[in-house]
C-alpha cells in the first residue's frame, strides 16, 4: 500500500505518539544524546520504575560484560570498582571524569519487575573545555588545567607578551618551543599548560590555540593569577639550640622586599632584603640573614630565638602580605633548669654550668647529651652539677710572751718563845724589830733590797724580750709552710 506524502507524515506522527505513549506508560527512558565538557563529571540522565530488577550499562566496544550494574541496590562491575562510573538509583549513568575517550554510544538494558528486558542507547559526546580563569600558588607547580582532544592536530600556547612565537607547542604528539626547552614550561597529553615553578611573572593572560582534527581553529584565553598560600610560611617551626636553623617561607626570587620583625618587641625590623641588599641590626650583629627565596637564617639558635616572628613580603606589584610563624628552640634532652647561684647554657648536645663568686661547682661542668640506641631516646649523661658555697680557712697564729718572775727574799724575823705564866702551849710573839735591823736600815736609805732569781741577771729582763720577739716572728714567718 503506498501513501502520499501527507498520509506518510500523519503515519509517522501517530507512530511516534504510540512509541511515547508506551514509554511514558511504562514509566521507563533515557535521553538519546547527551553531550559534555572534557574533565567534568557528566549524568546519562533515565527515569526507570524504581521496582526494576536490574540495570545494566555497556560500553560500545564491549557489548557483552557490562560496565557496571545495579541489582536489588547494589553495584558492581569493572568501571564502578575503578571509580571512574557510577549509577544512580534512577538507573543514570555518571561518568565521573569525562575524557575524550568517553565520547562514544551507551548502551543500557533495564530488567523490570516481570523481568523483562528493555533497551537504550545513548550517544554521548564530549567537547574540549578550558577555564577561562586559573589560580596557581607560589613556588609551587601550576597547571592551567585544559582537556582537549589528543587526536587535534595541534594545540599552541602563547604569553600575554608575545601573540607571533608559541611559547610550548605540540604537534603529532611532539613538544617544542622556548618555554619547553628552558623547562619552564611542559604540556600534558590533553593540551594542559604546566608550569614547573610559579613566579609572579607568571601572572598574566595566556591564549591557546587549539587545531582540531577538521583543522579547524579555536582560542581561548586564560587568566592565570599568583597567590602566596599559607602553606608558603608553615607555623610552628623549630631549631636545635647551639645549631643554625631556618624559618622557611618560600617566596620566589622576584620578590621586591622581605621584612623580618620579632614581634612583642619594640616592633623594628630585625632585618630585611631588597633585591640583593640585606640591612638591619640582625644582619649587622652577624645573629641572622635573608635566603634568596626570603627565608629567615638563624646563625645559631638560642633561648631569645623562642620568638612569634613577623614577616612583611611586598610583591613587584608591590602587593603586601604578612605572616606570623612561631618559632621553638628545642633540644634532644630535657630543658635543663637555672642553678641556684649559677647558670646553664644549654644546646642541643651540650650542657655547660658556671657558678657566680663564691660558689664552686661540686661536679663537672659539662654535661653531654647521648642517644640511647636501645629505646632510641636521649638522656643527660653524668650527674647534674650543683653551686655549693666555698669554705674559708682562717689560720691564727699564737703569739707566746714569756715573763721573768723576780722573787722577792722574806727578811728573817727572830722568833722568841714565851711561855705565860699558864700551863699549856707556848705561844709565839713576833719581835719588834729594832733600828739596828737591816732591812730597817735599807728601807731608810730607800733601796730596795730584796733579792732577784739566781737567773737573772742585772738588766736581763730586756734581753728575754727581744729573744722572745725574733721566736714569735720566726714562727710567724714559717707558719704557712708547716701546713
Amino acid at each position: 500500500m503506498e501513501f502520499s506524502g501527507w498520509e506518510r507524515a500523519i503515519y509517522i506522527y501517530f507512530l511516534v505518539t504510540l512509541l511515547l505513549s508506551i514509554v511514558s506508560a511504562n514509566g521507563n527512558g533515557c535521553s538519546p544524546h547527551v553531550s559534555g565538557s572534557c574533565g567534568e563529571s557528566v549524568s546519562l540522565p533515565c527515569d526507570f520504575d524504581p521496582s526494576f530488577e536490574g540495570v545494566y550499562w555497556f560500553e560500545e566496544s564491549d557489548g557483552e560484560e557490562p560496565l557496571i550494574r545495579l541489582e536489588n541496590g547494589y553495584k558492581a562491575g569493572r568501571g564502578y570498582e575503578s571509580h571512574e562510573y557510577d549509577v544512580l538509583k534512577n538507573g543514570s549513568l555518571v561518568i565521573k571524569n569525562t575524557q575524550f575517550t568517553n565520547d562514544q554510544q551507551y548502551k543500557v538494558i533495564l530488567l523490570d519487575s516481570e523481568f523483562r528486558d528493555d533497551t537504550f542507547t545513548v550517544d554521548f559526546s564530549v567537547t574540549e573545555n578550558c577555564p577561562s580563569r586559573v589560580t596557581g600558588s607560589l613556588t609551587t607547580v601550576g597547571v592551567i588545567s585544559c582537556c582537549f582532544n589528543p587526536e587535534s592536530e595541534g594545540v599552541y600556547w602563547f604569553e600575554e607578551h608575545d601573540d607571533i612565537e608559541p611559547l610550548i607547542r605540540s604537534e603529532s604528539g611532539k613538544k617544542f618551543g622556548q618555554g619547553y626547552d628552558s623547562h619552564e614550561y611542559d604540556m600534558l597529553p590533553n593540551g594542559s599548560l604546566v608550569i614547573k615553578n610559579v613566579r609572579h611573572t607568571h601572572e598574566q593572560i595566556y591564549k591557546v590555540i587549539l587545531l582540531d582534527t577538521e583543522f579547524r581553529e579555536k582560542t581561548i584565553f586564560v587568566d592565570f593569577s599568583v597567590t602566596v598560600g599559607l602553606s608558603d610560611c608553615p607555623s610552628p617551626q623549630k631549631g636545635l639550640l647551639g645549631e643554625p636553623s631556618t624559618i622557611n617561607c618560600h617566596f620566589n626570587a622576584d620578590f621586591k622586599r622581605v621584612s623580618w620583625i620579632v614581634e612583642d618587641s619594640d616592633n623594628d625590623t630585625l632585618i630585611q632584603r631588597e633585591g640583593s641588599t640585606i640591612s638591619g641590626p640582625g644582619f649587622t650583629d652577624n645573629k641572622y640573614n635573608v635566603s634568596n627565596d626570603g627565608s629567615l637564617v638563624i646563625r645559631r639558635v638560642s633561648e631569645e630565638n623562642n620568638a612569634r616572628y613577623r614577616v612583611i613580603f611586598v610583591d613587584v606589584n608591590n602587593n603586601s602580605f604578612t605572616y606570623r610563624i612561631d618559632f621553638e628552640a628545642e633540644t634532644h634532652c630535657t630543658k635543663l633548669p637555672q642553678p641556684n647561684h649559677g647558670t646553664v647554657i644549654q644546646t642541643a648536645k651540650l650542657a655547660e654550668y658556671n657558678c657566680e663568686e663564691g660558689f664552686h661547682l661540686n661536679n663537672n661542668a659539662l654535661v653531654e647529651c647521648i642517644l640511647d640506641d636501645a629505646t632510641d631516646t636521649y638522656y643527660w649523661s653524668g650527674p647534674i652539677p650543683k653551686c655549693v658555697r666555698d669554705i674559708v680557712t682562717t689560720t691564727t697564729v699564737a703569739t707566746t710572751t714569756v715573763a721573768t718572775k723576780t722573787v722577792a727574799t722574806t727578811p728573817k724575823m727572830t722568833t722568841t718563845k714565851i711561855y705565860s705564866s699558864t700551863k699549856g702551849s707556848p705561844t709565839t710573839n713576833t719581835p719588834r724589830p729594832t733600828l739596828n735591823d737591816k732591812n730597817v736600815h735599807m728601807k731608810t736609805r730607800g733601796r730596795n733590797t730584796d733579792k732577784v732569781h739566781p737567773t737573772t741577771k742585772r738588766g736581763g729582763s730586756n734581753g728575754s724580750h727581744l729573744r722572745v720577739q725574733l721566736a714569735v716572728i720566726t714562727l710567724a714567718a714559717i707558719t704557712p709552710f708547716l701546713f
